[in-house]
């Protein structure tokens, strides 16, 4: 049988279609099994299934994910204390705006490219008027304006 969401979707055809890089199955009365004494052989009494498909790049992140959140909770209902704790920070970008980041590129990009144009422009408005060909008349050869 397919897994079918709340709004009457078929994942797993979705996921074979290509619509969903992934999904997570949470079968009917997994609380009340997370929630009961450990059971007396090493198998989990509540399980969850990850279907994904391994051709997408973020699968593994979700897997990898789903796997932290359930050692998490393996710990915590086993009484382990907290010992090391994850405190993250941006510090590239802290303090700074999305706009504050973004605008010193753009001006800059915009500075190298209308230089670049406009050499381009100028290059090409003296060919057309022949500057080029007007500089070439004079009885100076081409090594002696390469030593000036």
């Amino acid at each position: 049988m397919s897994p079918v969401d709340g709004l009457g979707m078929d994942l797993a055809q979705q996921l074979k279609d290509g619509k969903i890089a992934d999904y997570l199955e949470i079968p009917a009365g997994f609380g009340s099994a997370a929630a009961a004494d450990a059971p007396a052989n090493d198998t989990p009494d509540a399980n969850v299934q990850v279907s994904y498909d391994k051709s997408k790049a973020e699968s593994a992140a979700v897997l990898s994910i789903v796997g932290k959140v359930a050692d998490g909770f393996n710990l915590q209902m086993a009484g382990a204390p907290d010992r090391i704790g994850v405190d993250s920070r941006d510090v590239a970008t802290s303090g700074m705006s999305f706009l504050a980041f973004l605008l010193p590129g753009i001006i800059g990009i915009s500075i190298c490219s209308s230089a670049l144009s406009g050499t381009v422009h100028e290059n090409a408005h003296n060919r057309t008027n022949g500057i080029f060909r007007k500089l070439a008349t004079p009885p100076i050869s081409r090594m002696k304006w390469k030593e000036d």
